[in-house]
C-alpha cells in the first residue's frame, strides 16, 4: 500500500507513542483510484519538526490530487533519523531524501552518486540544541564526553559550535548514540552533554537538570534542509520534480494562513504528529523557518547564498573524516562548488537544479 512508512523510535512518553500511531494512520490513500501503470517512487522523510509537511500533505488530501495531476506515486518512507535516510539513498533503496545541505555535502562521498536539489524547504533556527547538567558554555566543552548520532544535523551543529570557540571536534569524546538511546540515557540520567534536534529537543526541555548551552538560532540560517534526488531517476522522470515542489506548497498552503502565522489547523497537527504541546511547537518551529515563498527558494539556490552552508558542510566532512570518510581516495572528502554544481572529482554531484521551481512559479495548478 502506498503512503507513510513511519520508522518510529522506541522513544518514551505516551505522547510519542501517539504520534506515531498517528502518523501510522496517514498511510491511508485513494491509491484504489489511480491507474496502475504509473510508476511509484519512495521519497526518504527525516524526522524534524520542519518536515512535518510533508506528512501532513498526504493527511490533508492535497496530495492525491498532485499524484494524479502528475500521473505517479510518491510513497514517503519515515526514519527516525537523519543518518539512516541519508545512509538508504547513498545505497540506492530509496530514490530522494529530505536533509540538511550541510548533512548531504558531508556524507555522499560514500556512494558516487548525481543528486539533485529540487527545492529548499526549511531552515533550523532553534530546532537543534546542545544540552548538558553541568557545561555552561560550549567554550567549557573541551574534554568533555558529548553524546550525539553521528551524520545528522546536530553533529554538524556541535562542529560548528567547536569551531566558533576554536577548538575541533577531536578536542572532545564523541559518543554515537541514537535518538531512543539519547532520551533513555538523559531520562536516567546517564547522559551528562547531548545534541538532539527536534522533537527530541522538545522532550529533553522537560527534564529541568537539562540546560541549552548553544541552538541552532545562533547559526542564523547556515543550516538549511532541502529535498535531494538521484539525478537519472529525475532526468527519466522529471514529473518527480515538479510533484515534489507541488507537495511542499500544498502543505505550505495548508499549514500557514500568511508567511507569518501557522493555521490553527496546521499547529494543531503539527502538535499530534510530534508528540509535543502547542506552546513547545511554537518555541522550536516559526513561520519564518518554513519557506513559503518559491521566489525565496530561488533565490537560496541561486549565486553564492548558500555559501556558508556549502563551506560550512565541507569543513564538516573534513574534520570528520577520520570518523565517517570511507573512501580510499582522499578527494572524496574534499568538494568544490562551480556554479550550481558540488562535486568532488571522484563521481558524487550535488546540483542546485532550479527548473522544477521555475515551473512552478510559473504553473496556474493548484492542489490546493
Amino acid at each position: 500500500m502506498m503512503g507513510i512508512i513511519w520508522k518510529c523510535l522506541p522513544l518514551i512518553g505516551t505522547l510519542f507513542l501517539a504520534a506515531c500511531d498517528e502518523l501510522g494512520q496517514l498511510g491511508q490513500s485513494s491509491e484504489t483510484t489511480k491507474p496502475a501503470d504509473v510508476e511509484t517512487f519512495q521519497i526518504g522523510i527525516t524526522s524534524g519538526l520542519s518536515r512535518l509537511p510533508w506528512s501532513i500533505a498526504r493527511r490533508s488530501g492535497a496530495i492525491d490530487a498532485i499524484e494524479q495531476h502528475e500521473r505517479l506515486r510518491l510513497n514517503f518512507v519515515r526514519f527516525a533519523n537523519e543518518a539512516d535516510a541519508v545512509e538508504a539513498y547513498a545505497a540506492g533503496q530509496i530514490d530522494g531524501v529530505t536533509s540538511t545541505l550541510n548533512t548531504v555535502i558531508g556524507t555522499l562521498e560514500t556512494n558516487a552518486r548525481d543528486t539533485h536539489v529540487v527545492l529548499l524547504t526549511d531552515f533550523s533556527r532553534g530546532a537543534h540544541g546542545i544540552l548538558s547538567r553541568r557545561v555552561q558554555s560550549p567554550s567549557d566543552l573541551a574534554d568533555k564526553r558529548v553524546h550525539v548520532q553521528h551524520n545528522t544535523a546536530s553533529h554538524y551543529l556541535l562542529f560548528r559550535a567547536l569551531e566558533r570557540y576554536n577548538m575541533a571536534i577531536d578536542d572532545v569524546e564523541l559518543i554515537d548514540t541514537s535518538a531512543s538511546a539519547l532520551l533513555q540515557g538523559a531520562i536516567d540520567n546517564e547522559i551528562e552533554t547531548l545534541v538532539a534536534g527536534a522533537p527530541l529537543l522538545g522532550q529533553l526541555r522537560g527534564l529541568p537538570e537539562l540546560r541549552e548551552i548553544m541552538t541552532s538560532e545562533q547559526l542564523a540560517s547556515e543550516m538549511v534542509g532541502g529535498v535531494m534526488v538521484d539525478g537519472p531517476t529525475l532526468s527519466e522522470n522529471p514529473k518527480l520534480g515538479d510533484a515534489l515542489v507541488d507537495v511542499w506548497f500544498a502543505a505550505i498552503g495548508y499549514l500557514m494562513a500568511d508567511h507569518t502565522t501557522f493555521t490553527q489547523a496546521g499547529l494543531n497537527d503539527i502538535s499530534k504528529l510530534s508528540g509535543l504541546s502547542i506552546e513547545v511547537v511554537k518555541d522550536l518551529l516559526h513561520p519564518r523557518d518554513l519557506i513559503s515563498d518559491p521566489e525565496q527558494s530561488l533565490i537560496l539556490m541561486d549565486g553564492t547564498n548558500l555559501n556558508t552552508a556549502i563551506f560550512g558542510g565541507q569543513r564538516f566532512r573534513t574534520a570528520v573524516g577520520e570518523h565517517l570518510c570511507t573512501k580510499a581516495d582522499p578527494r572524496a572528502c574534499l568538494f568544490t562548488r562551480e556554479g550550481d554544481v558540488i562535486e568532488n572529482g571522484v563521481g558524487t554531484r550535488l546540483v542546485l537544479d532550479k527548473q522544477y521551481l521555475e515551473r512552478f512559479a510559473e504553473s496556474t495548478f493548484d492542489a490546493r
